[in-house]
């Protein structure tokens, strides 16, 4: 298996628990179950048919999940091994890439989706999923494909 490759699935694998483990309980504090995060991600695709889908919905809403993490970390091991300055600057670059990540979900990806709901505009909330996308997504991804990366060299 290639080292682009390899890169990749553990960044995009990683990124995806470090940001969802964390964000379960928070949800879970608002009332809403682990079940149903995963059925909202899967409504991106099966629309509000997924809350009524039950595990089959939330476990297609959790390899949802993996995907788009994967898709991120692919666009990201794609550029970042064409350009020595994001390569040097990994972590900072990486938290930038986690706000493009919030970007494209937010502004692109969910209104142009099946989900039954739109980005949130409340302002604490929005702060929390800006934050998780930089610290728990793009540098995660940054970090663990500058490491693969470095390892599989040679």
């Amino acid at each position: 298996m290639n080292r682009w490759l390899l890169a990749t699935l553990a960044a995009g694998t990683v990124a995806a628990i470090v940001e969802i483990v964390p964000a379960l309980p928070i949800q879970q504090s608002f009332g809403v179950t682990p079940i149903e995060v995963f059925q909202s991600i899967a409504s991106g695709i099966e629309g509000r048919a997924a809350f009524d889908g039950g595990m089959r919905s939330a476990v297609f809403g959790m390899i949802l999940h993996w995907v788009i993490s994967l898709a991120f970390a692919a666009a990201w091991v794609a550029v970042v091994s064409r350009s020595a300055t994001l390569s040097r600057h990994f972590a900072l670059w990486g938290i930038v890439y986690g706000l493009v990540a919030y970007v494209v979900m937010n502004w692109i990806v969910l209104p142009l989706s099946a989900a039954p709901f739109g980005t949130t505009h409340v302002p604490w909330r929005m702060a929390m999923s800006i934050s998780f996308h930089l610290f728990l997504f793009g540098l995660p991804i940054a970090a663990v494909a500058h490491w693969m990366l470095g390892r599989l060299r040679g």
